[in-house]
């Protein structure tokens, strides 16, 4: 995303050399000059975004200048002048000008005006994600962009590595349109695949099909059952052979909540390393710096949209930019959704939750310990309830799905929620009945 653009016609040298210093420390691109002539060429090919504009200047009047102004000009203008006159001030705000300034200007107008006009640079820029359907600027957002064009390019399987919430299935969906495929995107969810009981080898052998000359997207691919990961490996080798034709290649993309050692330790090997040729991983929104406010804006924009309004996004305070965000970019939806819909009008101020909650136990004699296990679920969303009785291998189990869930499927969040380590909710989940058909 290029920087907003900042020009300024005034004769005074001195004025305009500080004035255009000062927008280039804020991120503007900043051009300096002097004259009618001079605007009036270079406003042939440029529009920029603010324009501070002398009316008095060596060669004419600047409001020739803004008299040449078309409608793809739709950047601020801001008239500046050392006259008080009422007639050049009634002119001002008759014409394209969005105000009148008397010289000599304070620094903190100027600061403020080139605040404003970043801010609202930053709405338009974020209302409409890049052609990778990612919105953000900060290095770390430049990096990945980098990495899907480098696996794009290459009939490479690939492991995406990244917290929940950081938007896998987007970066997938963008890797897939890079790649220029021929075929569709396929997704499985890994996590919903568990708790079907007719989910095996052939339901992945019929997404693969479904994905040919595409791509294939195994979301939480670590959730998989231990037996049917080692016969989808066994599959994918007995693949080798139908990479020979590039248009024909088919990618497999598989994602996971664990940082690469961990995953490695908890996939399959043989699966493992036929999909990871290329690895991305993907930053957490605690790590993407001023992306909070493009992607905040984004959101806002969406609702917007859906419900014809033009609300503003109140500044975002520093508790909220300082809090880690676990859910990341998710969770900032949420935020947003919510602050949303507190209010029916006016700007939406962006709050959060100091602290993640814990699902809480309640232990109630409410029903017999022969009752279904799944009727303890059937509760509030943070709220377990364990009829007096069940066996402790139970409890374990609906501990465990009840915290992955309320952690969106991610592991070592949940081993936090627990107090375990991440390889004891790794344990727990090999031990669960669906992965008995498989082992």
């Amino acid at each position: 995303m290029a920087n907003p653009s900042f020009a300024i016609v005034d004769d005074d040298t001195n004025f305009c050399s500080l004035a255009a210093e000062i927008a280039s420390e804020y991120g503007f691109q900043a051009r300096g000059m002097h004259s009618v002539g001079e605007a009036k060429r270079w406003l042939r090919d440029h529009s920029p975004d603010l324009m501070l504009l002398d009316v008095r200047l060596p060669d004419g009047s600047g409001y020739e200048v803004l008299d040449t102004l078309t409608p793809r000009h739709r950047g601020k203008v801001v008239m500046v002048s050392g006259s008080a006159d009422a007639s050049e001030i009634a002119r001002a705000v008759s014409s394209h000008a969005s105000d009148y300034w008397l010289k000599p200007l304070p620094a903190s107008k100027l600061l403020e005006l080139l605040r404003s006009v970043a801010s609202s640079y930053s709405d338009q820029q974020a209302r409409v994600p890049d052609s990778m359907g990612l919105v953000g600027t900060s290095p770390p957002m430049t990096r990945l962009r980098a990495d899907i064009r480098r696996a794009a390019g290459s009939a490479v399987h690939v492991m995406l590595f990244g917290e929940a919430g950081t938007g896998k299935a987007t970066v997938a969906r963008a890797l897939h349109a890079a790649s220029g495929a021929k075929g569709e995107l396929v997704l499985v969810n890994c996590w919903q695949a568990q708790h079907n009981s007719d989910f095996g080898l052939q339901a992945l052998v019929e997404a693969y099909e479904r994905s040919r000359a595409g791509t294939l997207l195994l979301q939480d691919i670590d959730l998989l059952a231990s037996g049917l990961q080692r016969e989808f490996a066994s599959f994918i080798r007995g693949l080798q052979s139908d990479t020979t034709d590039p248009d024909a290649f088919t990618r497999i993309v598989a994602a996971t909540g664990e940082p690469m050692e961990a995953a490695a330790g908890v996939i399959y090997p043989g699966l493992f390393y036929r999909l990871y040729e290329h690895g991305i991983h993907l930053p957490p929104l605690r790590e993407r710096g001023h992306d909070l406010d493009l992607l905040a804006r984004h959101f806002l924009e969406q609702h917007n949209a859906r419900s014809g309004q033009d609300r503003a996004l109140a500044r975002i305070a520093d508790h909220v930019r300082s809090y880690p965000w676990p859910g990341n970019v998710r969770e900032l939806a949420n935020a947003v959704a919510q602050a949303y819909s507190s209010r029916e009008e006016g700007e939406v101020q962006l709050r959060v939750t100091r602290g993640a909650q814990k699902p809480t136990v309640a232990m109630e004699a409410i029903a017999p310990a022969s009752e279904s296990t799944s009727k303890a679920l059937a509760h509030a969303q943070d709220a377990v309830v364990i009829p007096v009785g069940t066996r402790m291998r139970e409890v374990e189990q609906i501990m465990l799905e009840a915290t992955l869930k309320h952690c969106n499927g991610d592991k070592t969040a949940a081993s936090r929620v627990l107090g375990v380590s991440t390889r004891t909710i790794h344990n727990w989940v090999r031990r669960r009945p669906d992965d008995a058909a498989h082992s």
